[in-house]
């Protein structure tokens, strides 16, 4: 090539010009597909346990409140508290007992509660028993003057216990005279029947 002169095509010295480029390209991230199974596999281990009776409190809690709700409430009943509590430290599995305070309609007798629940429960495969346990004292002599009812329902590992010591009637004074709070409770436990207690060191 001579001096002073553009190169030309064909000379040793000619290089192609590039274009400029009008535009950067970017790489996406990939995620890889290992991590993925193992962010699958975490939220899938995450839901058998939430969903398990027993591997904690909220889905313990969970399952007795469904079972609750499953249950009618005696006509005029009106909810007043619901709260749940862990087994005794001796007791196996570990679990909680769900309980519900109901208030019924002054006069409301404890045998119309306890036969409400005992023909629903029986007509859907629950198994149990009403047991009376009397009331002692009186204003003249310490005799029998009322008495209690408990209702106990199990079906496969669920158990229902069904209490009216707020609705006692005493027999030996007027009704107007008797400071009665007409509630009934009702306490559940999912895997109740499972559970076994053993005495405390």
């Amino acid at each position: 090539m001579k001096p002073g002169r553009e190169p030309e095509r064909g000379d040793p010295s000619f290089v192609q010009p590039v274009a400029a480029r009008s535009h950067v390209c970017y790489r996406k991230p990939r995620l890889s597909w290992r991590l993925g199974a193992v962010a699958l596999a975490a939220v899938v281990a995450a839901a058998v346990v939430l969903t398990r009776p027993g591997d904690g409190q909220t889905a313990y809690v969970h399952l007795n409140r469904a079972l609750l709700a499953s249950f009618p409430v005696f006509p005029g009943a009106v909810q007043v508290r619901r709260s749940s509590f862990p087994h005794d430290p001796n007791c196996r599995p570990h679990g909680y007992t769900t309980t519900v305070v109901y208030r019924v309609p002054t006069g409301t007798r404890a045998v119309a509660v306890v036969s409400f629940y005992a023909t629903w429960l029986g007509r859907r495969g629950w198994h149990g028993n009403v047991r009376s346990f009397p009331v002692y004292g009186g204003l003249a002599r310490f005799g029998k003057i009322g008495k209690t009812l408990h209702a106990t329902f199990e079906r496969r590992d669920a158990r229902l216990a069904l209490g009216t010591d707020d609705m006692v009637v005493l027999t030996d004074r007027p009704l107007r005279k008797q400071h009665i709070l007409w509630r009934y409770e009702i306490a559940v436990d999912c895997r109740g029947r499972q559970v076994r207690c053993s005495e405390g060191d």
